[in-house]
């Protein structure tokens, strides 16, 4: 594990430097080295995790594609900063990480858990430099992402996506919340329609529930899925 600083960010990075594959995911919490803890040992040997630590407010503001009214009364609205951060992500932060590790990916994947896994989708439909992710009990729900997912091409084709939701995430109170299932079905079928290879996984229990073990499982389809590629 090395811990080093990029774009005022605590960034980890978990395996080494050989792996072919790289993951890059922004975390809330300790999802993110849990889930890498969970992986066979061959799979840490070849896959290197790299977490990129989000604060709150910056979580909401960072990760959301445009802006959008807040969940809840005590909350701020989504602020829809998700293009500037890209671009810092993909210009400043990705390079330097690379150069300061020594990682040289043959692949580099996006994953990420609630929002992050909606950033996670945003990020595979707005720059070429991801060539597949997932979204771990992703904000799908968010008001007009599947039509936008609909509507505008990726920049580049994504290689295989892998979606997964709680089996309760649907009985949200909030209406909102409730139609993620409904959504992230439909973009599944998106994707599947549009020649994108993608796998939608229901798991038991609500949007809290096993986080770590939930996102180790897309992390090991992933690693499977690229390891397997040429």
């Amino acid at each position: 594990m090395r811990q080093l600083e990029s774009a005022g960010r605590t960034v980890t990075v978990y395996g080494e430097n050989t792996a072919k594959n790289v993951i890059w995911m922004h975390t809330f919490s300790d999802e993110g080295a849990a889930a890498f803890a969970l992986l066979p040992p061959e799979m840490q040997a070849q896959t290197a995790l790299v977490t990129i630590a989000m604060t709150d407010p910056d979580w909401n503001a960072q990760l959301s594609p445009w802006e959008a009214p807040a969940l809840f009364k005590r909350e701020p609205p989504f602020a829809g900063n998700a293009d500037t951060y890209l671009h810092i992500l993909t210009d400043s932060m990705m390079p330097e990480i690379l150069a300061q590790t020594g990682l040289s990916p043959q692949h580099n994947l996006i994953a990420g858990y609630s929002l992050a896994g909606l950033f996670a989708l945003y990020a595979l439909w707005n720059t070429d430099r991801f060539h597949g992710g997932a979204s771990i009990s992703g904000s799908l729900w968010y008001p007009g992402f599947s039509a936008y997912l609909r509507e505008k091409a990726p920049e580049r084709k994504p290689d295989f996506v892998y979606l997964s939701l709680g089996d309760r995430e649907c009985r949200a109170r909030n209406p909102l919340l409730a139609s993620v299932q409904e959504k992230t079905e439909e973009i599944a079928a998106l994707l599947q329609n549009a020649g994108i290879p993608a796998v939608f996984e229901l798991n038991p229990g609500g949007h809290t529930n096993q986080a770590a073990e939930r996102t180790g499982k897309a992390l090991m389809r992933l690693i499977s899925q690229y390891n397997s590629a040429s």
